[in-house]
């Protein structure tokens, strides 16, 4: 294999993927299918057992080209061009289409310029120009402000692998199986998920109603809208999110950064929770209101169906006695799926089925 400067496994696999092994003089097609899988078998250990990690320590080159690049890729994820954008990129394409030999030079005329002449731009001008907001600033400052995110586009290229049997507790293996073998939709989710986050977000589909206990920090509302999203992705439109009044903002922001469902504040002064539960019933996507609102909610959830709903700081309406709690209990037990998320250590039973 020196003869071919074959040194290592990057470099056999990178052949076979050019070449094929088994062109090399004096080897087999069996033989080069052997070491092809022999490599692919060791390139696989490696990378389990030597994950990326981000140092904020030591601030290298290489790994703020990493996060850049991370950051570029949730950006153009996240990016919802208008019907003009649209257009313009499906005329581009039947341009370059039509002129395969031509170089690909366009040129925009934006106008007379205050210098006098006019101003020309080219195409990859104009689309720097239009390139999100969110590549700008330090990367650094953005990278420890939302840390989960960046690692979870690490494990959904790969670049990071968690301990599964970790994140199984106690489950049983029949359980476990069902969550493995259940897929988990994406199209209208625009951020990645640590493995634990997927493996909640598919037991908590697969069980119905469920009871996320997770710690602060750990990525509990991205779990729930994962479920939500994966509903949208599957034919429904309405969705309820329950919470104290102080996370109401946390909840409108979240789903507007992590999905494409739009979000409606059932939440304020009355007319405006009107105006809003209009547009929630006519439009679709998530209804966020609070434990003292639901009542009032609650007319309007007779109106459409509810495919989900979220119970957030679940331990609000632990007292089964208290009207917050039974108005709870009663749109709960209405629904197929049902999400009740806390942080706080939970000690009286909630009275809806979901538990």
């Amino acid at each position: 294999m020196e003869a071919y400067a074959l040194h290592n496994v990057w470099d056999v696999l990178k052949f076979q993927e050019k070449y094929l092994l088994a062109s090399l003089s004096g080897l087999g097609e069996t033989s080069a299918k052997a070491i092809t899988q022999a490599s692919l078998r060791l390139l696989e250990a490696v990378r389990d057992e030597t994950p990326v990690r981000i140092d904020v320590k030591r601030r290298s080159k290489k790994t703020e080209a990493l996060l850049d690049a991370l950051r570029q890729w949730d950006a153009a994820r996240r990016f919802d061009p208008s019907k003009e954008e649209v257009a313009l990129a499906k005329g581009l394409e039947a341009l370059f289409k039509a002129n395969r030999s031509a170089e690909a030079v366009v040129t925009f005329n934006r106008g007379p310029s205050p210098a006098g002449g006019h101003v020309v731009e080219t195409l990859a001008d104009a689309l720097k120009r239009s390139a999100p907001a969110s590549t700008d600033g330090d990367i650094w400052t953005d990278f420890l402000s939302r840390p989960s995110d960046y690692f979870g586009m690490l494990t959904e290229l790969g670049l990071v692998t968690e301990d599964e049997k970790k994140m199984h507790g106690d489950l049983p293996e029949e359980s476990i199986e069902a969550v493995r073998a259940k897929e988990l939709k994406r199209d209208y989710l625009t951020a990645s998920l640590r493995t634990y986050q997927s493996f909640g977000a598919r037991f908590a589909l697969v069980q119905e109603k469920v009871v996320i206990g997770d710690e602060m920090g750990l990525g509990k509302t991205v779990e729930a809208l994962a479920i939500f999203t994966h509903l949208r992705a599957t034919g429904h439109s309405h969705f309820l999110v329950v919470c104290p009044a102080a996370v109401v903002s946390n909840w409108i922001r979240e789903t507007a950064k992590h999905t494409k469902l739009s979000a409606s504040r059932l939440h304020g002064p009355l007319w405006e929770r009107k105006y809003a539960a209009k547009s929630w019933l006519r439009n679709g996507g998530v209804a966020v209101t609070t434990y003292d609102l639901l009542p009032w909610a609650r007319e309007h959830l007779n109106n459409v169906e509810v495919a989900s709903a979220v119970f957030d700081e679940a331990h609000y309406i632990k007292n089964p006695n208290a009207k917050r709690s039974l108005a709870a209990a009663e749109v709960m037990d209405a629904l197929k799926y049902v999400v009740l998320m806390t942080g706080t250590l939970l000690k009286t039973a909630f009275r809806s089925s979901a538990t």
